[in-house]
């Protein structure tokens, strides 16, 4: 079951008044908090992280501030979901991903079909723009990471991405297996990526094999 910390009352009472903020309440989102709460259970369950899990209990916790980016970026992609029957939810998903963005810059649009398996660690100032992801893809993520496009070319994440600090991955970059973007890099239309750690900033990239016993330690999921 999803444990609300340090309770369900406080955290509406919380969720509520950062709705004011962009000129919602809990009215608005009714319709779309359950599905929200269901598919951040899911997600969250996914997710090794002591932060996350408490027994057999999976944690939302009112202030964890990456918990929320994940929270609100799925309440606005069931905004706009809902949207596609419902016109007035447009509105509605904009005001939801600028609370998110007004919280802790972390930029990621709705119309965006994120993997369940997603992780972020102070992922403040992070962008995380319109690339594809299998549903088997992962992604973790940090501060002042980038994915974007290139010529509106966008990567392709069909494995597991791992992203360190102001690490930057756009245009046309195919990711399969687990690849890790060390701090710093910078990947541009670098094509197929598989199994690999990265340095280095393109065209001067440096490729190093991720060792078996190694993968673990890279995951955050179970």
């Amino acid at each position: 079951m999803l444990k609300f910390i340090p309770s369900k009352e406080i955290f509406y009472k919380f969720l509520s008044k950062r709705l004011e903020t962009v000129d919602l309440d809990l009215n608005d989102i009714t319709e779309i908090l359950e599905k929200t709460l269901d598919v951040t259970y899911k997600r969250f369950k996914t997710i090794k992280n002591k932060y996350y899990q408490d027994g057999d209990n999976v944690i939302l916790t009112t202030a964890h501030s990456s918990q929320m980016v994940l929270f609100l970026y799925e309440l606005s992609r069931q905004a706009y979901l809902k949207s596609a029957s419902n016109k007035e939810y447009q509105l509605i998903a904009d005001k939801l991903y600028y609370l998110k963005i007004s919280d802790t810059g972390a930029n990621i649009l709705y119309r965006i079909e994120l993997p369940l398996k997603i992780f972020c660690d102070h992922p403040h100032s992070s962008v995380i723009g319109g690339a594809t992801f299998s549903k088997k893809s992962s992604l973790n993520f940090s501060s002042n990471c980038n994915i974007g496009n290139n010529w509106n070319i966008y990567p392709n994440i069909n494995g597991d991405l791992v992203m360190l600090p102001k690490s930057v991955l756009i245009g046309k970059v195919q990711i399969e297996g687990l690849v890790v973007l060390s701090a710093g890099c910078y990947i541009k239309d670098e094509g197929l990526i598989k199994n690999k750690l990265v340095f280095g900033r393109t065209p001067n990239l440096i490729f190093k094999d991720i060792k078996e016993e190694d993968k673990d330690k890279y995951s955050m999921f179970i």
